[in-house]
């Protein structure tokens, strides 16, 4: 049987025309056999298999999809139980997430941090262990410790757990502050609590502070009033200026600061008095220890037939020892004439403050007519070295 090699429809072999589409047939009968038909169905192969493919790639996205759906779904119970504190139940879930899905990179880390759970929540206990013993110091480093294991992960059970760390170190560091503000801290101590306290958002950690400044105040207080009495005006200010950066007011330490710069001001303007009239007396001293050191008590004159003996007593007025005195004298006669002029030096050499010295000398060479008369003496000048 012959077929027409272009629609497929039987012929007769002794045609050269397909009487159905009009095309001119091959001579050769070999030509005129149903290949095209057979080619036909063969196209029907690869794309049926392209279609079993495609089907299987669905099917198998859709099965993937839902393994990652149920992974997901058990993943986010996992943390609902988590946030509850049920740990066990959210190990649970995750190790089914991650036989559902094995390539669950969220899961395993969660299971892994959920491992550790039990470690920070013992930490927790054993910070309010601590802080009961007065203990802070540890209590600090144990929570440090435990930031350290969440810090590498992410996720609203770390999230709850850093806020719990958080509220206990606050709590931790007021409880501290409370107890030093208890055991009577000095004023530096005082201000290291301001000054860590300021840091901390807590309504106790804000009494705290006020209760540190109240302190530091009234020990100020004290202390620049004990200065104020001692004099040491400079150091007194320097105290409250100090306070004041620690306080932000304070009418007590401002009234005192105001009086210590008043009482400063009268000692300084006193002292200055004082000073001036130190100098005065200074000056007033240099001018009698080099001017009138010297006050004469006592002289005489005693004629012993030829002899004349002078004698006489000078004080001490200076205040400083003087030595080497000098005493140059004239004698004068009954009608005033100078009759001669003499030295002598004073014994003994060297006069103290308020001390007696002597001079004595005797003349054998006075003119007769002069030893009848009623003779004078008279101190024309006496000299003296200072030590």
């Amino acid at each position: 049987m012959a077929f027409c090699p272009y629609c497929g429809k039987k012929v007769q072999q002794d045609e050269n025309y397909c009487a159905s589409c009009g095309e001119s047939l091959p001579h050769d009968l070999l030509d005129r056999a149903p290949k095209r038909k057979i080619a036909k169905r063969l196209i029907f192969i690869p794309i049926l298999v392209t279609s079993l493919c495609c089907c299987f790639l669905l099917a198998l996205f859709a099965f993937y999809q839902y393994n990652e759906g149920k992974a997901k779904t058990l993943f986010s119970q996992a943390e609902e139980m988590a946030l509850i504190g049920d740990y066990e139940q959210a190990s649970q879930l995750l190790e089914e997430s991650i036989q559902v899905k094995d390539n669950f990179p969220a899961a395993k880390t969660a299971l892994q941090f959920f491992n550790k759970v039990s470690i920070i929540q013992d930490n927790f206990k054993q910070v309010e262990q601590f802080n009961q013993d007065n203990k802070y110091d540890q209590s600090l480093t144990l929570l440090k410790q435990t930031e350290n294991v969440m810090r590498n992960y992410t996720g609203s059970l770390v999230d709850q757990l850093t806020t719990k760390t958080n509220d206990l170190r606050t709590d931790t560091m007021t409880q501290q502050i409370a107890y030093h503000l208890s055991n009577d801290p000095d004023m530096e101590d005082l201000k290291a609590i301001i000054w860590k306290v300021d840091g901390m958002e807590h309504d106790r950690a804000k009494q705290l502070a006020e209760t540190a400044r109240q302190n530091l105040s009234s020990i100020t207080y004290q202390k620049a009033t004990l200065l104020l009495k001692e004099k040491q005006f400079n150091q007194a200010i320097s105290l409250i200026d100090d306070t004041l950066t620690y306080v932000d007011s304070s009418k007590q330490l401002e009234s005192l600061k105001t009086t210590i710069n008043k009482e400063k001001t009268v000692f300084e303007t006193a002292q200055q008095e004082r000073l001036e009239q130190a100098m005065s007396l200074v000056e007033e001293e240099k001018e009698l220890n080099q001017n009138n050191a010297l006050k004469e008590i006592d002289s005489t004159i005693d004629i012993q037939g030829e002899k004349v003996m002078i004698k006489g007593e000078l004080k001490s007025v200076a205040t400083i020892p003087i030595h080497s005195i000098k005493v140059a004298y004239s004698l004068y006669s009954e009608d005033e004439k100078k009759i001669l002029s003499n030295e002598v030096f004073l014994i003994p050499d060297t006069l103290y403050p308020q001390e007696i010295g002597q001079f004595e000398f005797s003349h054998f060479d006075i003119e007769k007519q002069y030893l009848k008369d009623k003779l004078s003496l008279k101190i024309e000048e006496i000299t003296w070295y200072l030590n």
